[in-house]
Formats: C-alpha cells, structure tokens, sequence
C-alpha cells in the first residue's frame, strides 16, 4: 500500500482529493492541530489523523 502525508487534508481541496486517494488504495496521514475537530475523517479505516503543530520541527520528524 502507498503511504502520503496530507498536507492541508482538512480544507475543502484536501477533503475532496481524499476519496480519490483512498479508492486509489493510499493510506493517507493528515496532520492537524486539532484532531478532534476531523472526527468525521476517523472513519476511514486507512486515514490516520495525527496531532501536530507544522510550525514545531520536532514534532515533523
């Protein structure tokens, strides 16, 4: 399986390329600061919503 990091998965254009990776057969992971915002993106049992603030370079590695 094919693995991408999503930047901007929460907006309306990363929202909408979602479904397409999925079908496509991608395991995707959308950082985002606040996680429990997305709770309807959980359901997606190849989406992985991880905690995180872009600006913080630790927490990118």
């Amino acid at each position: 399986m094919r693995k991408i990091c999503l930047l901007g998965g929460t907006g309306f254009v990363g929202r909408n390329l979602i479904n397409s990776l999925i079908k496509a057969g991608w395991q995707i992971r959308i950082p985002t600061q606040q996680r429990e915002r997305h709770r309807d993106l959980m359901l997606y049992s190849n989406l992985e919503l991880v905690s995180t603030n872009l600006h913080d370079q630790e927490q990118l590695n």
